[in-house]
């Protein structure tokens, strides 16, 4: 409930508003003001052809089509102040009120056509009126004083005579007010300010709105809503711009009143977009067509028809754009009783306030407004709203008001929106943070998984290659020589070493591997004293080449497995090793004369031993090419190793010889 009450807070404050202002000018009694409501009119040929013969006596307010617009028509009628208004003038009039200012004045609520006013024949005021090249229409009041001395001191009525000219449809005299000059200048000042100052305040801040409003619509494309409410704001302000012109060359009326038309028709059509889309009913594209269309109408006619179509545009096109507003106001109050928005309903009772003000000005521009006066008992402040005064533009602070709170709810809605687009993506960044950091750890601990393997492989590798073929070597000499204890613990002692060698390579940066292939070979050629199993080799002893220490190890690998390889398989009596390096690439071969490739035993399919793709695997591992072919006789293993390329490859997993550790 309260919630309920909030929201709808500002709507409740403007109706509260609404219903004191109209309270207070239903029971408030106006000053003490007398109507004129007779007038004794002549004219000249234009005006008679709309009121008749001269010195006609018509009862005000008076309103009187004119057929003829093809020249402008002079008007002159008189208001003769007698009864309740000649009594209160004549109450004032002493010998000593001659020379002092005046007390009592006559106010006309609109001198719509200016004029010249003359009191008992002498020109009191007046205001620029239309000829035949300039046309003027004030909407505004025109307080004139009675100064004492023009008044008659002899009894008879005192009349005021007005000379008008106008190039308007129409013919409108609204009843003057004749009372203390203090009193008509508060009246005077209120419709000024309805009239004249609230309108041009209200187009101004109408204009700065709208041009804002397309501004953020600009900025976000999305809001259709706000581009038509920002589009008919500025054709608002355009329209009661144009309407409120009092000055228009002849020459550029059917321009003006064109482009008055113009704004009017876009006008309408955009409110009634703008209502039916805040409604969720927007206009289909044939609607909007249809609806332009018939909106373009009223410009198109008067260009072609001019001023005999005025009226008539006024009466048959004004009352179907408006009957358009009244339906999309209808939706507009659908949705404000269903889903009980504030918005809508502050914006039903905008549209509300619109229309009754447009039926106003309607009846205003056809005469209907007059006839349904009513006579008074005196003046009242409500009044007003039945005196021939274009009021349209009063609904345009209501408007900004309603916009701006339609601005409010809808920033208001967005910042809810994006706090809560904040909390779901906190939320989400907090979910994938901690999926980001179980997938770290995850990724670290499989990391530590396969670093651990890769040393364990590279260990069993090193071992299996190293020290395996050391024992088969050992083995080798015992079953050929049987070597005393103080040989085969030198084996085991030369098995040791090559375990350390294994373990501490990767730490000994500072060999070169011409100094680590001929140590090998010489401890080699010790192992193999006194067998049948002859070693020759022949190592370059130019600049001593560094490898990086994967890279080393596994040249010394690939020359142990090819060593091993040849003692287990291939029988033969003469083994030699020799190791050639240039600027562009190392060359190490490894030739015996035994059986040669084709004799050697098949290994079992199946079978877990290296041989040949041992090798390949090592020398591809580091860049390198290891190539098994056959000698004359024998086989020859020969690994290329290219030297512009860095290569510090891990030790791959390959297949492991049984045969080599049995």
């Amino acid at each position: 409930m309260i919630e309920r009450l909030r929201s709808n807070l500002p709507l409740l404050m403007l109706m509260a508003v609404l219903a004191w202002a109209s309270a207070w000018l239903w029971q408030a009694r106006g000053p003490g003001l007398v109507t004129v409501r007779t007038a004794q009119l002549s004219a000249d040929r234009q005006g008679q052809e709309a009121y008749g013969s001269p010195g006609q006596t018509v009862e005000l307010p008076h309103f009187t089509l004119r057929d003829d617009r093809r020249e402008a028509a002079r008007i002159e009628y008189s208001l003769t102040l007698n009864g309740e208004a000649g009594k209160m003038i004549s109450s004032s009039l002493t010998p000593r009120a001659v020379d002092q200012p005046p007390r009592h004045a006559v106010l006309f609520p609109q001198v719509i056509n200016g004029g010249d006013f003359y009191l008992n024949g002498s020109w009191v005021a007046g205001l620029p009126r239309s000829s035949v090249s300039d046309r003027y229409v004030w909407y505004r009041p025109l307080l004139i004083p009675l100064p004492s001395h023009l008044l008659n001191q002899d009894g008879r009525p005192d009349v005021l005579t007005i000379e008008q000219t106008t190039h308007e449809p129409y013919i409108l005299i609204s009843p003057p007010l004749v009372g203390d000059i203090e009193d008509l200048a508060r009246v005077e000042g209120v419709i000024a300010f309805l009239s004249g100052t609230l309108a041009h305040a209200s187009n101004l801040f109408c204009l700065v709105a709208g041009l804002f409003m397309i501004g953020a619509w600009i900025a976000s494309p999305r809001e259709r809503i706000f581009a038509l409410a920002g589009a008919a704001m500025v054709l608002w302000a355009a329209l009661f711009t144009l309407a409120l012109w009092s000055h228009v060359p002849m020459d550029r009326y059917v321009l003006w009143r064109s482009a008055l038309y113009v704004a009017e028709g876009g006008l309408i059509t955009l409110m009634s977009m703008f209502v039916l889309s805040f409604a969720g009913k927007p206009m289909g594209p044939r609607a909007t067509r249809i609806f332009i269309g018939f909106a373009s109408i009223a410009p198109l006619v008067y260009m072609l028809g001019g001023g005999p179509t005025e009226y008539l545009l006024d009466r048959l096109w004004t009352g179907p754009m408006v009957a358009v507003y009244v339906y999309a106001s209808v939706q507009l109050a659908r949705l404000a009783l269903q889903r009980n928005q504030g918005a809508a309903k502050a914006l039903l009772l905008q549209s509300a306030f619109c229309i009754v003000l447009a039926v106003h000005d309607l009846g205003v521009l056809t005469g209907l407004l007059v006839k349904v006066m009513p006579e008074l008992d005196g003046w009242h402040w409500y009044a007003l709203a039945f005196e021939p005064i274009y009021l349209c533009h009063l609904g345009l602070p209501l408007l900004l008001l309603v916009v701006g709170y339609i601005l409010l709810v809808q920033h208001q809605r967005s910042v809810e929106g994006v706090n809560n687009a904040n909390v779901v993506l906190k939320r989400t960044l907090a979910e994938r943070e901690a999926e980001l950091v179980a997938s770290y750890e995850e990724q670290q601990r499989l990391a530590k998984v396969e670093a651990a393997r890769l040393e364990r492989d590279r260990i069993y590798q090193d071992v299996h290659d190293g020290i395996g073929s050391r024992l088969i070597t050992t083995l080798f000499s015992v079953r050929e020589s049987g070597p005393g204890a103080i040989d085969v613990e030198a084996q085991l002692q030369a098995c040791i070493d090559d375990m350390r060698l294994v373990l501490y390579a990767h730490q000994d940066e500072e060999s070169d591997l011409q100094s680590c292939v001929f140590d090998y070979c010489l401890k080699l050629e010790a192992q193999l004293e006194g067998s049948a199993l002859q070693l020759t080799y022949d190592i370059d002893d130019g600049e001593p080449l560094h490898l990086p220490a994967a890279v080393r190890i596994n040249v010394l690998r690939i020359l142990q497995e090819a060593i091993t390889n040849c003692i287990k398989h291939a029988g033969a009596s003469s083994l030699e090793v020799s190791l050639r390096i240039d600027a562009t690439q190392l060359v190490l071969d490894v030739v015996d004369n035994g059986r040669g490739m084709d004799a050697r035993p098949v290994r079992p399919a199946g079978g877990n031993g290296k041989g040949i793709p041992g090798l390949t695997c090592r020398a591809t591992a580091i860049g390198g090419q290891c190539v098994v072919s056959a000698a004359s006789p024998g086989t020859r293993v020969r690994l290329i190793l290219p030297l512009e390329r860095k290569v510090d490859a891990p030790v791959p997993r390959g297949h492991h010889d049984e045969e080599a550790v049995a």
